[in-house]
Parts: C-alpha cells; structure tokens; sequence
C-alpha cells in the first residue's frame, strides 16, 4: 500500500514540477533573449557552437547569477539551504546507483539524471528518476545485504568526489565578485558548475581505480557498514547543519529584529525563506529576474525534497523486516519531527541508512547462526566416533 502511495505521489509531483517551472520562468526567458544578466551586465551567448546547448547555458547563466552574486538576501540564504540538502540527495543518489543490485538498470545512470536536473529542473527530474526507482530498482522492497553492497574502492572515494565535484564548485561560484573573481571568471564559474554531475563521476571513477583501488575481497556484512557509516556522516554532517543554520538565521529575524535591518527582516523572515507563493495565482508575476528566481528556487527545493521524502520513507517501510521493528513514536518521528530537524533530502539518506542497518545485521545474524549450526554439527559428529 505505502509502495503504490509513493509511486503515485511521485507520478503528481512530476507532472506539477514540469508545469510550475514554465510559470515562473517568463521574465529569465526575455532577459535571457537580450544576453543581460540581472544587474545590467551584458554577455556574450555563445561558447560551444552548439545553438541548442548555448541556448540553455545562456538561461541558467541569467537564472544563476543573481542566486549567488550577493545581492539578494533571500535568494542567498535559499540557495545555501539548498546547497546543504543537495549534498544529501547527490550522496544518496550516487549510493543507489552504485549498489549491487542496481547494477544495469535505470537507478545506476546517475550522471545523466544529473544532467537532466540541470537542463530539466530538479523539481521535474527527480520524482521523475525516484519514480523509476521504485519501479525498476532491485534494492527497494526486498533488499539483501549482497544486493545493496557498494565496492569498497567507490565508498572510500565517495566522499572526496562529492567534495569535489560538487561542494568545491559550488563554494568557488559563490565567492563575491569583484573581490575574489571578476565578473568574466564569475560567468564561468556559473557555467562550469552546471556539468557538477559529470565532473563529480568523473573525480569518482580516477580515485577509485587509482588512489582507492583495492583488491580486497572482503565482503563481510560488519566491513560494509562500517564504510557506508562514514558516508552517511559525512553527508549528514553537511546537510544537517546547513539546514539548521539556515532556518535559526531565518527565524533570529523575528527573535532578534535589532540585529537586521528592514530590508533583511522582510526578506530573510520564514515566511518569506520557506513558504513559497502560490503558483497558481495568475495575477503573481515576477516583475525581476531575483524574484523570479527565488520562486523557481523554492519549489525547485520543495518537490525535489519531498520527493526524495516520500521515496524514502518507501524504501525504508517497504522493507517488512524494517517495518516490524519501528512502532508509532518512529513513524510519527519519521514523518512530523526528522524533515524539521533534518531537512527531506536528509531524512531520506538517514532512512535508507537505518535500511542498510537492517538488512546487513539480518545477514550477520544469519552467517553466525549458520557458523554456529556448523559448530554443533562438528561436535556432535565428534561425540558419535567417540563413542
């Protein structure tokens, strides 16, 4: 029942991520078709021949650079709430992809749903690929210690790709301009960030062929974990803490209003940062570029978000052994109090590690109880020739 839910909750926010990213795109779409940026810069529109790709460069240059040029509060605040929680999601992302027994199927192509978050928008492209996940994935109802394992050279280079493939890229298109790049560099920072998907696989494919290229054949249920532990944390560590940073600075504005100036406490306030505008309200049209991005921005972050909630609440109740041991404190935890204190994409990863938990003690338990029925056996066969 909770499986077929998700699929068909993951079917709504498809098609209304695809619809809402056309609302509030009108103003991004003419600028970009005058090559100005928000602040009146003019740049040129073409960097690799190619019209079809140049054109949406050019579109994700107009949309990005007033996300992270330092001049809107709000937008800058949302980003970095977004940015934490990505770090989360592309972990876990990158997880799945790489397990066992999603090898070969849809779950494991990563790098192209990255890429088509980027040309298609997260809030479109994530339910999207969860949606296919669940249908397709061989690690979501019934899943076994050898079907989620990940080979220990990808969970050791997993953190460092993410780091830099995606965290690194992400901090150098941020840094102001002109102080630390100037608007040239900061252009192409802007640009060079979109691919983060394949620069982060790439980074991932050479350090675990090379700097963690191992050739142990260890497989054992406690060495997995103990690796897939340090992923978790480091991605948790992240994520969590950027999220609640975000939302104490969010809410000092109405605790600690001396510190702000008006302009700060309009734009950095709750319901300004979290509660985004109606999108089907005709009459809400964004006047600039900043608005218009900071409205995709916050359903952008929203239906992905859920999405990848609800995906793993799925993979985590799914799973019988799971569900028998998590009583109705844990559901409601699960579902009312983690995407407060965690963030969704956050809750998301926490879920399908307490899955891998699960799953890899049920294998342990099971290799000790079978090395103990081997034990007996042993001794009483050598009772019988005693005798």
């Amino acid at each position: 029942m909770l499986l077929a839910f998700s699929r068909a909750s993951l079917v709504v926010l498809t098609l209304f991520g695809g619809w809402y990213l056309h609302a509030f795109s009108k103003t991004i779409t003419k600028l970009t078709a005058q090559s100005l940026l928000s602040s009146g810069i003019a740049y040129h529109n073409v960097y690799t021949g190619i019209t079809k790709i140049d054109s949406l460069l050019s579109i994700l240059l107009t949309f990005f650079w007033p996300v992270v040029d330092g001049e809107h509060p709000d937008l800058c605040l949302t980003s970095i709430l977004f940015a934490g929680q990505a770090v989360a999601a592309w972990t876990l992302t990158m997880l799945e992809g790489m397990r066992t027994g999603n090898s070969g199927r849809v779950v494991s192509l990563t790098t192209t749903y990255g890429l088509l978050i980027q040309s298609c928008g997260m809030a479109f492209a994530s339910p999207a690929y969860l949606l296919l996940s669940l249908y397709t994935a061989g690690t979501v109802t019934t899943p076994t210690a050898r079907d989620i394992a990940v080979p220990e050279s990808a969970l050791r280079a997993l953190p460092y790709s993410i780091g830099l493939g995606f965290i690194t890229p992400t901090i150098v298109m941020s840094l102001p301009s002109p102080g630390y790049l100037t608007q040239q560099q900061k252009m192409y920072a802007i640009l060079t960030w979109q691919a983060f998907p394949l620069w982060t696989q790439l980074i991932q494919w050479f350090l675990q062929n090379t700097i963690f290229r191992s050739d142990s054949t260890e497989t054992s249920a406690k060495h997995q974990l103990k690796l897939l532990r340090r992923v978790y944390k480091f991605a948790l560590y992240f994520s969590v803490q950027v999220h609640i940073a975000t939302r104490f600075f969010s809410v000092a504005t109405l605790y600690f209003p001396g510190l702000f100036t008006g302009y700060a406490r309009a734009t950095l306030s709750p319901q300004h940062i979290f509660l985004p505008p109606n999108p089907f309200n005709a009459a809400k049209n964004a006047s600039i570029v900043a608005d218009s991005a900071l409205w995709v921005l916050q359903w952008d972050f929203l239906i992905s978000g859920v999405a990848y909630w609800v995906w793993g609440l799925s993979v985590k109740y799914s799973d019988a052994k799971t569900s028998r041991r998590c009583g109705m404190g844990d559901i409601f935890s699960d579902i009312f109090i983690r995407p407060n204190l965690m963030g969704f994409m956050a809750c998301a990863l926490s879920y399908v590690w307490e899955r891998d938990e699960v799953a890899f003690k049920k294998a342990n338990d099971a290799m000790k109880q079978n090395g103990a029925t081997k034990e007996n056996g042993a001794a009483k066969g050598g009772d019988m020739k005693t005798k």
